[in-house]
């Protein structure tokens, strides 16, 4: 068993759906209904957060356990609290047994 294959904290996912905003236009939401995944969460380095220039947000990385895919619009639960995916996740293929993917998520 990997460390990539075990994840302390569970999740709720809302995943990212079709929708329509107030002025009609199409876009991309939260769902209303989750489901339940465990993944690692760890915080972003200071420098990572001042590339980005985020340094007033509170932004972590997360890992899901499993293969799990999800998009921007996506949203996490995690303690009780409201996170949203930061863009499109980074890809890490350095092996077989060590690929997996990344998100980046802030405060909602």
């Amino acid at each position: 068993m990997s460390l990539l294959t075990r994840g302390r904290h569970r999740v709720t996912v809302y995943p990212a759906v079709d929708a329509v905003d107030g002025d009609g236009n199409p876009c991309q939401a939260a769902s209303p209904t989750g489901c339940t995944a465990y993944a690692t969460i760890q915080p972003l380095s200071s420098e990572e957060t001042e590339a980005l220039g985020l340094q007033t947000t509170e932004s972590y990385r997360l890992h899901f356990t499993d293969s799990r895919v999800i998009g921007p619009g996506s949203q996490i639960c995690w303690l009780g609290e409201r996170w949203s995916v930061d863009g499109f996740p980074k890809r890490h293929t350095g092996s077989r047994r060590t690929e997996h993917l990344e998100y980046r998520i802030r405060r909602a």
